[in-house]
């Protein structure tokens, strides 16, 4: 069981790691803006987790001393938040992987800056 409450957070991170991993591999390569875009969509994926967790837990402590009449309500209130931050999670998700993409693309089509010339002309 609680294992299970930390699904969640155990791929983000593992889905953080892999896209940092990538935007390190294009460290000198890719244009400016790549690095720090992809940074606060991590940042976004990280805070969206967490907040739905957070979400989660305040509706199970929630409903323990509520009302009756409004369990049902305070229970729909909270899931709806959490699943409202899991799709900014998969969002943010999926922007991340474009800009990661675009970065790869235009970072290929530029000339590596350490590359030595094969042949000089005198």
């Amino acid at each position: 069981m609680l294992g299970d409450q930390y699904y969640a957070i155990g791929i983000a991170i593992v889905c953080i790691a892999m896209f940092e991993a990538w935007r390190r591999r294009l460290r000198h390569r890719a244009p400016r803006w790549v690095h720090p875009t992809a940074i606060a969509l991590f940042a976004v994926i990280a805070a969206s987790v967490v907040y739905a967790e957070y979400s989660l837990r305040n509706a199970l402590s929630s409903i323990e001393y509520a009302n009756p009449a409004n369990k049902a309500s305070q229970l729909a209130r909270s899931i709806s938040g959490a699943m409202n931050a899991n799709a900014v999670a998969m969002l943010a998700t999926v922007l991340a992987a474009v800009v990661l993409a675009i970065g790869s693309w235009r970072a290929r089509r530029a000339a590596p800056s350490d590359a030595t010339p094969l042949a000089q002309l005198r």
